[in-house]
């Protein structure tokens, strides 16, 4: 009897200005995973003339949050689209919530690998002020970053409880440089 081939899931989550896309790019390209970013997926399905594109739309425009069955929606898309010679997928800032790691884990399976990229808020609020698209010059740019990254402390520690739970959080100290915390993040994908 043949076993199905699973492919590799890996969430990596991490505050605003942790480095999570360049990790996710840097992983992408070392171990043939196809990094998919829930934020990207929207932007796409936003720019589409289909009736789900229009009621995303709407939704948004609105001010709302997505329903976590249309964000799960794509990314099931995404993934059953991926080419053939993908050994895996990197979701790049998911989940955001728990209750997306609950519907995630009951609709498309639990992930193989958590990667948490830790860094402190003073370091994520300084290397948002560095990035030129940033916007960072009025007070109350700097005070929504804030109140994003205080945020996603909130958010996070009850994701970051399921998965040690489970077994699957790995930390990365991502205070250092780019290189480092990618050879961190090398030594858990080559142990799993």
């Amino acid at each position: 009897m043949s076993t199905l081939y699973k492919p590799k899931i890996i969430f990596v989550f991490g505050g605003p200005g942790s480095g999570k896309g360049l990790q996710c790019e840097k992983m992408a390209e070392s171990y043939g995973l196809l990094p998919l970013s829930p934020g990207e997926l929207l932007r796409t399905e936003f720019h589409t003339d289909t009736e789900r594109s229009r009621l995303v739309r709407d939704i948004l425009e609105r001010g709302e949050q997505l329903p976590v069955g249309a964000l799960l929606e794509l990314l099931r898309e995404a993934m059953g689209t991926a080419p053939d010679h993908v050994k895996g997928f990197l979701l790049d800032g998911f989940p955001r919530n728990i209750q997306q790691t609950v519907e995630f884990e009951a609709k498309i399976g639990e992930p193989s690998l958590v990667l948490l990229l830790e860094c402190s808020p003073d370091t994520m609020c300084r290397r948002l002020q560095q990035r030129p698209q940033s916007g960072f010059q009025s007070e109350d740019s700097r005070d929504a970053v804030r109140k994003r990254v205080q945020s996603f402390f909130r958010e996070c520690e009850p994701i970051a409880a399921h998965y040690e739970r489970k077994r699957l959080l790995y930390k990365i100290d991502a205070e250092g440089p780019p290189d480092e915390v990618f050879q961190q993040a090398c030594q858990l994908l080559d142990s799993c």
